[in-house]
């Protein structure tokens, strides 16, 4: 399955087109990594293997989960629940 990653836009245009700085605004903003990177969905980022996505992964797995649409759409209904 193919993902979209179009809607990748990251905070204040850091990192756009380069993974190294990604990684430096991941580590200067947030430590916390996505809490299903041990156990992904199927169509997470972190699942792919191509390099199309490895600026995704860093990016959301990598601290910004919450603004990441697959987390999001997996997550609807969690909340709530006990």
């Amino acid at each position: 399955m193919m993902r979209d990653v179009t809607t990748y836009r990251p905070v204040s245009g850091k990192g756009q087109g380069n993974v190294g700085s990604t990684v430096a605004m991941v580590s200067e903003t947030q430590s916390t990594l996505c809490p299903f990177i041990q156990k992904p969905f199927d169509e997470c980022y972190c699942t792919s293997t191509s390099s199309l996505y490895a600026e995704a992964t860093i990016y959301f797995c990598g601290g910004h989960f919450r603004a990441c649409e697959i987390y999001v759409k997996n997550m609807k209904g969690r909340d709530n629940q006990g």
